[in-house]
């Protein structure tokens, strides 16, 4: 899978949606990035890495969109004090994982 395969299933998801917003407030055109593959640990095992696809960054030190292409499913994530990516955890589609922020 590339960044423009992870693409184009976002954009397949939202379509029509693209100015969908949630209760932080995310505003998806300033919000969604280019997806870049990165390493996670787990908010569970700190001791589990694995490979995901970043796709939202609400700000430096907030919140992350990732897609975990393995098991087609996205997921929250956070960027720890030290600067590591953690995943907290899956919740669904895209706008699912969205809602669920």
């Amino acid at each position: 899978m590339t960044s423009v395969d992870v693409e184009i299933l976002i954009n397949e998801e939202i379509k029509d949606q693209l100015h969908t917003s949630n209760l932080h407030g995310i505003y998806l055109p300033d919000c969604l990035v280019r997806p870049l593959m990165e390493d996670y640990t787990s908010s569970l095992d700190p001791s589990a890495n694995f490979r995901l696809w970043t796709v939202l960054i609400e700000k430096e030190d907030g919140y992350r969109i990732c897609y975990n292409e393995d098991e087609s499913i996205f997921g929250l994530g956070i960027k720890a004090g030290d600067g590591q990516l953690v995943c907290l955890g899956y919740y669904g589609t895209f706008l699912e994982t969205l809602k669920a922020m």
